[in-house]
């Protein structure tokens, strides 16, 4: 099956999904939200430069500064994750 490329919203909460990588075509994508799955690694998610809103509250991240790219982001919601951050190295522009 092909990849819809052509998603600009894709909602996939509470779906136990613990892999983003299939997402990384997915680029005309604005709106993401992946609340309540079981993410760790959201690096794959660094490509979707056209993302503006993007939830990813109640995983497992721990830690977001792949998406320092998502220059585009307006809503960035991380809520319940074990996020490692020392200082203001951590933190990403928005």
């Amino acid at each position: 099956m092909a990849s819809p490329t052509y998603l600009t919203d894709l909602n996939l909460p509470s779906n136990q999904i613990a892999d983003v990588r299939p997402l990384a075509s997915l680029r005309k994508l604005l709106g993401l939200n992946l609340r309540s799955n079981r993410l760790k690694d959201v690096s794959a998610l660094a490509s979707l430069t056209n993302l503006t809103d993007v939830f990813l509250s109640e995983n497992q991240i721990t830690d977001v500064s792949a998406l320092a790219s998502l220059t585009k982001l307006k809503l960035l919601f991380l809520k319940n994750n074990p996020l490692a951050c020392s200082g203001t190295h951590g933190v990403v522009p928005l």
